[in-house]
């Protein structure tokens, strides 16, 4: 019933094809900015096949310094045991309201009617999962999960929830609305809920990948953050994530990175202005070490990217609702019948046509169709009545004819001459009987004269080892292993010597502006040209060196701009004031040329807000703080932090952004809408 309802819904067949090809199209350009791809996913498939097989080494350590860091951790069993731990924690703080970053592990284990049921009120930050959440429906895609609504959808929900008239409103009003309504909900919170993209085993870092801000408001603004996460999550080293975000980003959306990569690494430290008191991690197994022990392994490699869903033609046409499942696709395919004690789960490995294609674009190179094979035989064996007498006999026919390729190639010889006279017109529209069901939606194509095996011998004569399908070929990745608790250099890409100018370039293709200013007189006319006639009343000024050098604080208060400054215990008023602020001015500590992103460093003088209340945010960096990638900056941690890392470092790509309606492109969300840096040498 509910793939005859997708196939007949025509808002969700049109939305399907344009987000499927959109995703795949900048899926393929992003991994050709790649010197070889292949070479990096097998180095990531051997990073979680490693870490799998050691999985309760990583998991231990990453435990122990989340703790040494200052944050608890929880081990869940069960979906059950995970709410229960999550209601406690937020009950023991008093708190009533909890604002939510999306999290597919929530989405399994049912927290949000759990929390309702509680009297907690879960708000879903995600523009997308908060229209979700207004309609009372659930995600129908990993990255884009209202890929089904339609604007006037939207805006008809957002008028019932809001009292105003928005019928005819625009993508970026509604987003406007949006914004506005999430915001209020930020700043009263008790309680953040995040999930985990990455878990870093090393240094106890939680590494969340957003567009919209949303997840830096989760695990910023609250004083309590709570993260879930399957077990599957960890990973050994800061390299590792370095080299997970060079895919991650590039197979979800097409991006180079991420508007937002926000890196936790337990609560806010003594003297920062900003940040959780508190920290809890809860580690959900759910059934995954079972998995683990399983022939289906493998599928616990996932990253959640959705590069499978959007390659599948069965998902591009029935689309995730259709699964009834919150793993939806090919991965879900696999996933759902293990994780799922629904019995119509188990049919869901019959919905692939095993063309492979998700495998191929898999980050992590995980063998889909295989899994989907061995579920189907699974079903097969525990219920081999499921199919008749004519569909058990043609499946036998078909194995014996495949296995042996003489009479493989008879029968394709016969079919030619059988299939003869139904021929029209260079197609066959229809065939009798029992072989109806092939033609009875689309014309059959008629068998060539020559098939590929005579073709083959014409071109080549006969093969030493014996003829194409004789013999089976067996390939096999390079061996690739990681010593525990370590990796190795995986990545040396080749960037121009001029480290600004590719810098520049990255930051202006993901929405932001550069400013190359040589002085402290430049540095000021360029602010001053940037603040041009806006009415900006009030200014969030981080007290970072790299400021007081330029002297633009004091160019603002000539103005007549009032200043916000990180001064640490001011509670809710001073966060209200920073909310206020028209303009966020910082420092940065780093920058990545690769990816045009700036690298804000939680500190006393530097406060998470400062870089994402204000709808401007303007920030100084130097040129000798420029790093080439992701490798680099990993390398530049280690080096300045070599003890704990800082409670929350972020990677700021550009303006926030969202193409949750429609998919259309939107900028402004959460964070900053417009983003300008000034370089200095």
């Amino acid at each position: 019933m509910r793939v005859k309802e997708a196939l007949n819904d025509a808002q969700l067949q049109a939305a399907l094809q344009k987000a499927a090809g959109r995703f795949d199209a900048a899926r393929r350009q992003a991994w050709a900015e790649l010197d070889d791809v292949d070479a990096l996913r097998r180095r990531a498939k051997a990073i979680k096949s490693h870490t799998l097989e050691n999985l309760d080494h990583y998991l231990t350590q990453l435990s122990a310094q989340v703790t040494a860091a200052g944050g608890t951790v929880h081990f869940a069993a069960t979906a059950a045991d995970a709410r229960q731990t999550i209601i406690g924690l937020i009950q023991a703080a008093g708190a009533t309201l909890a604002v939510k970053s999306k999290s597919m592990t929530s989405e399994e284990i049912g927290l949000n009617e759990a929390l309702l049921a509680a009297n907690i009120t879960p708000v879903e930050t995600d523009l997308g999962e908060w229209i979700l959440q207004l309609a009372g429906e659930t995600p129908s895609h990993i990255v884009a999960p209202a890929i089904h609504k339609s604007r006037a959808q939207v805006a008809e929900l957002f008028t019932s929830f809001t009292g105003q008239p928005l019928a005819n409103a625009d993508i970026p009003t509604l987003t406007a609305v949006a914004r506005t309504e999430l915001r209020r909900q930020f700043l009263l919170a008790g309680v953040g809920i995040s999930g985990v993209n990455f878990a870093v085993a090393e240094t106890g870092t939680l590494a969340l990948v957003t567009n919209e801000g949303n997840g830096r408001f989760v695990t910023s603004i609250p004083p309590l953050h709570i993260a879930l996460m399957g077990l599957e999550k960890v990973i050994p080293t800061l390299d590792d994530l370095a080299l997970m975000l060079e895919l991650l980003p590039r197979s979800a959306t097409g991006q180079t990175l991420t508007s937002y990569v926000q890196l936790v690494t337990g609560p806010r430290r003594e003297g920062e202005s900003d940040g959780p008191y508190g920290l809890h991690l809860v580690i959900l197994d759910g059934g995954r070490r079972a998995i683990l022990e399983s022939e289906f392994s493998e599928s616990l490699q996932c990253l959640r990217c959705g590069a499978c869903l959007n390659i599948c033609p069965v998902y591009r046409v029935i689309g995730g609702h259709a699964y009834d499942s919150v793993y939806s696709g090919p991965i879900g395919a696999v996933q759902t019948p293990l994780l799922s004690d629904k019995p119509e789960a188990a049919q869901l490995p019959q919905a692939s046509t095993l063309c492979g294609a998700c495998r191929d674009v898999c980050p992590v190179m995980i063998d889909i169709p295989r899994m989907l094979l061995a579920h189907r035989r699974r079903n097969n064996d525990e219920a081999p009545s499921r199919a008749g007498w004519g569909e058990r006999f043609s499946f036998r026919l078909f194995t014996r004819l495949m296995s042996q390729p003489r009479q493989y190639e008879l029968a394709l010889k016969s079919s030619r001459l059988a299939l003869a006279p139904f021929r029209r017109r260079g197609r066959i529209p229809h065939l009798p009987g029992p072989l109806h069901g092939w033609t009875a939606h689309r014309d059959l194509p008629v068998p060539p004269k020559e098939s590929f095996r005579d073709w083959w011998r014409a071109e080549n004569g006969p093969a030493e080892a014996g003829e194409p399908g004789e013999k089976a070929v067996t390939w096999s990745p390079p061996a690739v292993s990681l010593p525990a608790g370590a990796s190795e250099s995986w990545l040396a890409r080749t960037l121009p010597e001029d480290l600004v100018g590719e810098f520049v370039t990255r930051l202006t293709a993901v929405g932001g502006q550069a400013h190359f200013v040589p002085d402290d007189v430049q540095a000021r006319l360029k602010l001053r040209d940037i603040l041009g006639r806006r009415l900006i009343k009030q200014a969030a000024v981080t007290d970072h060196p790299i400021l007081h050098e330029m002297a633009l604080e004091q160019l603002l208060l000539r103005l007549g701009i009032e200043l916000v400054w990180p001064e640490a215990g001011e509670g809710p008023t001073w966060l209200t004031a920073v909310a206020d602020a028209e303009l966020g001015l910082t420092g940065a500590e780093y920058a990545v040329a690769a990816s045009g992103s700036l690298v804000m460093v939680a500190a006393p003088h530097h406060p998470r807000a400062f870089s994402l209340l204000p709808p401007l945010h303007i920030a100084l960096v130097k040129t000798s703080q420029i790093l080439p990638d992701l490798a680099a900056l990993s390398r530049q941690l280690r080096a300045d932090y070599p003890e704990t890392l800082p409670s929350s470092i972020a990677l700021i790509s550009g303006p926030s952004r969202t193409a949750d309606i429609e998919q259309t492109l939107t900028i402004g969300v959460h964070g900053p809408g417009e983003l300008h840096v000034l370089i200095m040498p």
